[in-house]
């Protein structure tokens, strides 16, 4: 199966977005200084549990936002064109192939770790911290996405 994309900044964007958001350090590190503003709150102000727990929650949102914020001055400032430009990934037998104008790469199946379909995108993970995001609108259909996702997964198995 051959695969025809350009990755866009929003792509680039969700990804890093998503992949934070289900990172168990960065989960907990937000809950704890949530944590701590809660019993903050009932210690030093002597407010009531649901208010403290509304601060809490208040601080929990806020550091996603400014974690957004922060992603979107990081990833704008450093727009990688060899990211942000037109892929191939071929689907091959003893490889996953993939090409830009600015690259040419075989990943052997033995060594990628894993694919995780999300919503929006499809990262297959060729080493623990580097993926190829493939955004939806690369399949013509959903069928061809779930597809792609077991042909991967097949190949990741055998």
């Amino acid at each position: 199966m051959r695969i025809e994309y350009e990755n866009k900044f929003k792509d680039i964007l969700l990804f890093n977005s998503i992949h934070q958001m289900i990172l168990p350090a960065v989960q907990i590190f937000f809950l704890i200084v949530s944590g701590g503003i809660i019993l903050a709150e009932l210690r030093y102000s002597q407010s009531d549990f649901s208010r403290a727990v509304l601060i809490g929650l208040i601080a929990y949102l806020a550091m996603w936002i400014i974690q957004l914020i922060f992603n979107i001055f990081v990833l704008y400032s450093k727009k990688d064109k060899a990211i942000l430009t037109n892929h191939i990934i071929e689907i091959q037998e003893d490889a996953l192939y993939e090409e830009t104008v600015y690259n040419k790469s075989f990943f052997y199946w033995n060594g990628i770790n894993k694919i995780v379909p999300m919503p929006g995108f499809v990262a297959v993970y060729v080493t623990k911290h580097m993926a190829h995001i493939i955004p939806n609108r690369a399949f013509n259909s959903m069928n061809e996405r779930i597809e792609f996702i077991k042909q991967i997964k097949d190949k990741l198995r055998a």
